[in-house]
């Protein structure tokens, strides 16, 4: 075997290296997106019951919902950057992309659950205020919100890049 081949095995070793500690990776990820959800949710629950009760009236649905998105999505920074710390979430898409992806999912499905049972909608009324101009801007903050870990990956000089 030539030096090539030698260069290509370590260059294949370090790949798999990678990937295996990326795989290990993936169960601190998880966790941290059950907290991030969690610490977010039960924020957004007491923000949005403030909003129901003392917003809507004055500014109407779409505007107080505009008013307290800057506020959530904030604090879902605060949050994320704590968990990814506390979590040892390295700063590469992956694990990133995981914990915002288990913590959106479970918003979805924990807003759906209380449409439904603690408000009384139907699922299918759950899903058509998606449509809504209020929905739609509650949708996007949450995608926001799901993407949050990964964007944190991004530095002043540019997106992180694994060496």
């Amino acid at each position: 075997p030539g030096a090539g081949d030698h260069r290509l095995a370590g260059v294949l070793l370090r790949q798999c290296s990678r990937q295996i500690a990326e795989h290990r990776a993936m169960p601190r990820a998880i966790a941290a997106g059950l907290v991030y959800f969690g610490i977010v949710f039960t924020f957004g629950f007491l923000f949005g019951a403030i909003r129901e009760i003392y917003v809507v009236d004055h500014l109407g649905p779409v505007l107080s919902r505009l008013l307290e998105t800057p506020l959530i999505l904030s604090i879902s920074w605060i949050v994320a950057v704590w968990l990814a710390r506390r979590f040892s979430i390295k700063p590469s898409p992956a694990p990133r992309l995981v914990m915002g992806g288990v913590a959106f999912a479970l918003l979805l499905v924990a807003e759906a659950v209380l449409g439904v049972y603690g408000f009384g909608q139907t699922f299918t009324g759950h899903v058509g205020e998606y449509a809504t101009l209020k929905g739609l801007t509650g949708l996007v903050a949450q995608g926001v919100f799901g993407f949050i870990p990964w964007l944190m990956t991004f530095r002043q000089n540019g997106p992180h890049v694994q060496q």
